[in-house]
C-alpha cells in the first residue's frame, strides 16, 4: 500500500516498512521464504503506542558565553564513499574557548541520528569530533550533518555518504606461487602453483605469450586450486620465463617463475643386470650374461681369475645393441671353474 512497503536488498536481507505508524498496526508480523522443497520463516511481535502530546515550543536559551566563540576549525568532507561493511567515521575539529563541550546535534537526512552498538560519537579534548559506525550498511547512505549552537545562530557541516556495494566474489589470489626449476633436456616436468578463490579465466605465458595445449604443453587444473603447466620432452629452447593469470569478476592475480633447461648429464656405465653364479657339469655348455646401459660409446672386457679372456673356437663373446653381453663356452672342462668379471668401460668411467 501507499504506507507499507516491502524491499529486498541484494544481500538476501528483506524489509517491511510502515509509514505513519497507527495503533491498529501492532500485531504478529512473519516472513516465509521457500528454497527447493524446503521452507524458512521468521517471526515478530509489533507493539504501536500513543504518541505522547505536543509540548509547547520554549524559548531558546542563549548560549552559555563559552560557546560564543565557538567554530569549525576542519569541517566535515564534502562527500565520503566507503564499501560495504567496511567501518565508516564522520570527522570534524571545532575550535572553543574553555573546557566545555558544546551540545552537538548529528543528523541524516534531515532525522537525528540514533546511538547504537554500530553508530557511536567519539569527541577529544582537542576539540575533534567524530560519528563512527561499524560494518557500514548500504542504508546507512544519506546526507550527514553536524550542528551546534551558537550566539551568532547555529553552526553546522555536511557531508554527502556513498555506500557501494561489496562483491560477492573475492578476487583470486595465489598461496602458492610458480617456483624457479632446472630440468634435464630430453625429460619431461611440471610447474606448479596453487590459488584461492573463484576463477573464471586461467591463462600460461612463455616470454609473454599466451600458450595453448597441445602436445608438447598441457595444463592441469584440480579441485584444490593447484595449477600446472605440463612440458612433454624439454629442448633448450623450453628454457624461458613461464607465467599464469587467473581472472575473475572482482580481479586478477598472477606469478612467474623461470625455468632452464640444462643438457643431459654424461654418466659412467651402470649394469641393468648382473652376472650370475652358474653350477654347471663338465662337458655342458656354460653361458654368463649382463646388461649394462652407457650413455657415451663404451668397451666390454671379460676376465677369469683376473687374466683377460679372448674369444677362441671354444669361448665367444657376444655384445647386442640393446646393452646385453654373453660370454658361451661350449663343452665346459673342470679348468673352466673360476671367478668371471665383465667390465664395461667409457669415458666417464667404468
Amino acid at each position: 500500500t501507499e504506507l507499507m512497503r516491502l524491499k529486498t536488498r541484494p544481500d538476501g536481507s528483506v524489509c517491511l516498512t510502515i509509514d505513519c505508524a497507527k495503533l491498529s498496526d501492532a500485531g504478529k508480523y512473519a516472513v516465509f521464504a521457500k528454497i527447493g522443497n524446503r521452507g524458512v520463516g521468521s517471526m515478530s511481535v509489533v507493539s504501536v503506542t500513543k504518541a505522547p502530546e505536543e509540548e509547547k515550543p520554549q524559548e531558546e536559551e542563549e548560549a552559555p558565553e563559552e560557546d560564543q566563540q565557538m567554530e569549525f576549525k576542519d569541517k566535515l568532507p564534502k562527500a565520503l564513499t566507503v564499501v560495504e561493511g567496511s567501518p565508516l567515521k564522520l570527522v570534524a575539529k571545532i575550535a572553543r574557548r574553555g573546557e566545555r563541550i558544546p551540545a552537538l546535534k548529528w543528523t541524516k537526512n534531515g532525522a537525528p541520528v540514533e546511538e547504537s552498538d554500530r553508530v557511536y560519537r567519539e569527541s577529544t579534548p582537542n576539540g575533534t569530533v567524530a560519528l563512527k559506525i561499524d560494518s557500514a550498511l548500504l542504508s546507512d547512505a544519506g546526507n550527514y550533518t553536524l550542528s551546534f549552537k551558537t550566539a551568532d545562530g547555529m553552526k553546522s557541516c555536511n557531508v554527502a555518504v556513498q555506500i557501494t556495494p561489496k562483491s560477492t566474489i573475492d578476487k583470486p589470489v595465489f598461496i602458492k606461487g610458480l617456483s624457479r626449476m632446472s630440468a634435464e633436456e630430453g625429460k619431461s616436468c611440471r610447474l606448479e602453483c596453487k590459488v584461492s578463490g573463484d576463477i573464471e579465466t586461467i591463462n600460461w605465458f612463455k616470454n609473454g605469450e599466451k600458450i595453448s595445449a597441445n602436445q608438447h604443453f598441457g595444463f592441469v587444473r584440480d579441485s584444490d586450486g593447484t595449477l600446472a603447466l605440463l612440458i612433454d620432452s624439454l629442448k633448450s629452447d623450453d628454457s624461458a620465463e613461464y607465467s599464469v593469470e587467473v581472472v575473475n569478476k572482482s580481479g586478477k592475480a598472477d606469478t612467474s617463475a623461470a625455468l632452464k633447461v640444462v643438457q643431459k648429464a654424461k654418466e659412467k656405465p651402470i649394469f641393468l643386470e648382473e652376472l650370475k653364479p652358474i653350477m654347471s657339469s663338465e662337458g655342458n655348455q656354460l653361458i654368463l650374461k649382463a646388461v649394462y646401459k652407457s650413455d657415451l660409446p663404451a668397451t666390454v672386457k671379460w676376465m677369469k681369475d683376473g687374466f683377460d679372456l679372448k674369444a677362441d673356437h671354444r669361448i665367444q663373446i657376444h655384445e647386442g645393441p640393446d646393452g646385453t653381453v654373453t660370454l658361451t663356452i661350449e663343452s665346459a672342462l673342470m679348468d673352466d671353474s673360476g671367478k668371471y668379471t665383465v667390465s664395461v668401460i667409457n669415458d666417464e668411467g667404468r
